[in-house]
């Protein structure tokens, strides 16, 4: 894909280096199952101090999305699963209402709506008071009345009115809560029959990676054979032995499924068009540029002026800056209404966005403004968000299939609650699990390990602790830095003029609240505030901030030396180049680490390419094993420009000539077709990349998840 340049030199290898490499790392490939994801248990226990299950609150609220009707009512509904007790509380009503709990029950075709087999119980019936006060209701339905029951919706329905067809509010929990209650249930001996979800994708070759990036490698693309390339093509999705192995769980794999194909019935998009494994789960302009005009990237394009969605992208904008539309504010006026962001890579989500138990009102901050999601702002929203916001197939009025008579024109049908927690579940698992512990970690490279200290000593650990999304409590806060009021060059680009961004808390507004430019007046909604994002996966997801401003690391680094970031640190021009240094290499060792992940998978799967008893699992297995190679290599790419790309020159040397060697034996592996050359390469490969990141420093380890290994 991107160019890796380094001199050919590094291809030629020693027989007698790589025999004692390879017999080294023999012993340490057993066993490479991914660890799991470690932060439920801890959660589950936090979770139970709250009284669980007895003490569960869910806002209720209106949305962007979802919702039949905009209404100002809000409020809260509170439960006791296990003795049956309900309170609610709605301020701001204009109507009687009624508020349901929808336990959605798996089964072919459904969605999110309450349908025939559902679980859809009554909680009560709500007027609003002649003094405009807060309207509550409280019922005591006894133990019987929740038993065997999940609340995966709460619904606020005009009276007397079907809650399909009527959504004035809802609100839903968070996945953990979700998953503690079906834990709890099966204790309890509710097993339900978990359907698989529905794949509808329409166009799953559209990216096939061919032999990148090894095609810039004569000798090896010398020893490439049509079956091996045959392998590549037909494994278009990874094959269950990865499941059937361990090495990924099957909830993670049906939910990398969901992610990577599933098209929801509308215009063919995906999340994984704009979040691909082999860009960091991001895109920029090089990946943009490598793509087919047939890409579902393109659909506004795709389409003639005349066709409602040809308004749903600006193009030269996306082309030439990477820039997505996105409708955070609301989608009533959605081309007047709207905001030009960078795709963020969707990595690690497991350390960044997860909001403590017991607080209905504090979201999970996905996204640029932490308000990725539809309210009330949970990661398990976030799929239904953005299929509103990307899939529509027929118009800007986000139709959903289930909305419309059978055989009218609708834009993409809603997902199920299946769908929505199988994504949760990759998101939670892709990337990594754990955090660095700056004060104990010892980089190799002097200007690294000088920005180490400065980023601790400096404001930089206050707002990322660790490198991380969060201040030192844990919690993924929201802060103005005045980003926005940096010189935009895709503002007038191709003469299109966008709204400035006001960041978080724009929902449903209808006059500027917030001065985004600084000059006085206001011009955009919002509060000016956005999310902290890791960084230690930044280095290699350029340009940085959330409208792409700044093309370099160092660039980003020295915003916060001056205005308009409100508390300057005061680096030096020495000082930027030493910390961005240091999330160079803690950003190689990632990748690294992430190379070493796939490869080991790869290794660990060939035996059972060996001894495939058909050709189509053969095809399958030998292609997913080629993927995870490719994916392996496009890390160890990253790795290589984030330590030789910066004005410090080349970082860590030694660290680079082994993931080089190391790139070169991936390559060596991918282009046989004998199972035990490829063994015996892939060992080597771990082997390098190894020592190459062992080469960074110390501390630097980390948890990987096990959704790094689908596609």
């Amino acid at each position: 894909m991107r160019q890796f340049s380094r001199s050919l030199v590094l291809l030629v290898i020693t027989s007698t280096a790589l025999l004692g490499l390879a017999s080294a790392h023999a012993d340490s490939t057993a066993g490479s199952a991914v660890a799991k994801w470690p932060y439920f248990d801890r959660w589950s226990a936090a979770y139970e101090e709250l009284n669980g299950d007895r003490e569960i609150v869910i806002r209720v609220a209106t949305s962007r999305n979802y919702v039949t009707e905009r209404v100002d009512a809000h409020g809260y509904v509170r439960l006791d699963l296990l003795a049956g007790k309900v309170a609610i509380e709605l301020d701001q009503l204009d109507r009687a209402v009624d508020v349901w709990l929808l336990d959605n029950k798996p089964g072919d075709g459904k969605s999110i709506l309450p349908e025939d087999g559902d679980v859809l119980i009554p909680l009560g019936r709500l007027a609003p008071n002649k003094d405009g006060s807060t309207a509550r209701l409280e019922t005591h339905f006894g133990p019987e009345r929740f038993r065997g029951v999940e609340v995966n919706w709460i619904l606020v329905s005009e009276a007397g009115a079907d809650p399909a067809t009527s959504r004035l509010l809802y609100g839903t929990r968070p996945y953990l809560e979700n998953l503690y209650t079906r834990k709890r249930l099966a204790r309890e001996g509710y097993v339900e029959e978990q359907i698989a979800p529905r794949v509808t994708d329409k166009a799953l070759a559209s990216r096939s990676l061919g032999d990148a990036p090894f095609s810039t490698h004569p000798e090896l693309a010398a020893g490439a054979t049509v079956a091996n390339k045959a392998a590549v093509i037909i494994s278009l999705r990874p094959h269950k032995i990865l499941a059937a192995k361990g090495l990924v769980s099957e909830d993670v794999f049906r939910g990398g499924e969901v992610f990577f194909r599933e098209t929801f019935e509308g215009n063919g998009r995906s999340c994984g068009t704009c979040h691909p494994p082999e860009n960091n789960q991001t895109i920029d302009i090089p990946f943009i540029n490598l793509l087919s005009n047939a890409d579902p990237l393109f659909v506004a394009e795709q389409r003639p002026p005349s066709d409602p969605i040809s308004n749903l992208e600006r193009p030269p904008l996306m082309r030439n800056f990477g820039l997505i539309l996105e409708n955070v504010d609301g989608l009533e006026d959605p081309n007047r209404k709207f905001l030009m962001r960078g795709v963020p890579h969707s990595l690690s989500m497991a350390t960044s966005i997860m909001a403590p138990p017991g607080n209905p009102d504090v979201q999970d901050h996905t996204g640029w403004s932490g308000d990725g999601a539809p309210s009330p702002g949970r990661l398990r929203e976030f799929l239904l968000g953005a299929i509103i916001q990307h899939y529509p197939n027929n118009s800007l009025a986000r139709e959903f299939k289930e909305d419309v008579p059978p055989g009218y024109p609708f834009d993409f049908r809603m997902p199920t609650d299946r769908e929505l927690d199988l994504t949760n579940e990759f998101m939670l698992n892709v990337g990594r699990l754990s955090e660095l512990d700056l004060p104990t970690l010892s980089l190799t490279d002097t200007s690294a390990e000088a920005g180490r200290t400065r980023f601790i000593n400096s404001g930089c650990n206050g707002c990322h602790n660790n490198a991380s999304a969060n201040v030192a409590s844990g919690l993924n806060l929201n802060f103005f830095t005045g980003v926005e009021r940096l010189p935009n060059p895709a503002q007038g680009f191709a003469g299109i003029n966008f709204p400035l961004d006001g960041g978080f808390g724009g929902q449903g507004l209808n006059a500027f609240n917030f001065d985004c430019d600084g000059d006085g007046t206001n011009d955009c909604f919002g509060d000016g505030q956005f999310n902290s994002v890791g960084l230690i996966e930044s280095a290699d997801t350029a340009p940085f901030f959330h409208n792409n401003v700044t093309p370099t690391i160092e660039g980003a680094v020295a915003f916060y030396q001056a205005a308009p970031f409100p508390a300057p640190l005061g680096f030096t021009p020495a000082e930027v180049d030493n910390v961005a240094a240091f999330l160079r290499v803690i950003n190689a060792s990632f990748n690294l680490q992430m190379g070493v992940q796939r490869t080991l998978a790869a290794l660990d799967i060939e035996p059972d390419a060996a001894n495939a008893t058909n050709f189509i699992d053969f095809a399958g297995i030998r292609g997913t094993s080629n993927r995870l190679i490719l994916l392996a290599a496009f890390e160890v790419e990253d790795a290589y420009q984030v330590l030789t790309g910066g004005p410090l020159g080349t970082l860590n040397p030694d660290s680079v000539a082994a993931l080089s060697a190391g790139f070169d034996a991936l390559g060596f592996a991918f282009f046989s077709n004998n199972f035990t050359v490829r063994a015996y390469y892939l060992k080597v490969a771990a082997e390098l990349l190894s020592k190459a990141d062992a080469g960074l420093g110390t501390g630097t380890g980390l948890v990987m998840g096990e959704g790094n290994l689908l596609f």
